[in-house]
């Protein structure tokens, strides 16, 4: 069941996860830059498509993308519950 798409590419701006396995997403569409909240009530069950890029990377590079926890940022295509 898909609970959230977006036109193209969309930037996550923030995520925090609750107590009791509750996740908060905030994403940016960006095609009409509308900020859009989504709530997952467990962020286990949660998969997103996810792409990291580096705003500093020549354009067309063939470098693997930064592995989490290093400087990019991420975009998701869509959220879907599994």
């Amino acid at each position: 069941m898909q609970i959230f798409n977006v036109s193209g590419w969309a930037r996550l701006v923030n995520m925090s996860v609750e107590g009791l396995g509750t996740a908060v997403l905030v994403l940016r569409d960006r095609k009409s830059a509308i900020d859009r909240v989504v709530v997952v009530v467990d962020k286990d069950i949660v998969r997103l498509s996810e792409k990291w890029t580096d705003s500093a990377r020549v354009k067309g590079s063939k470098k693997d993308p930064d592995p989490p926890g290093q400087a990019g940022e991420r975009e998701f295509r869509a959220l879907r519950l599994i």
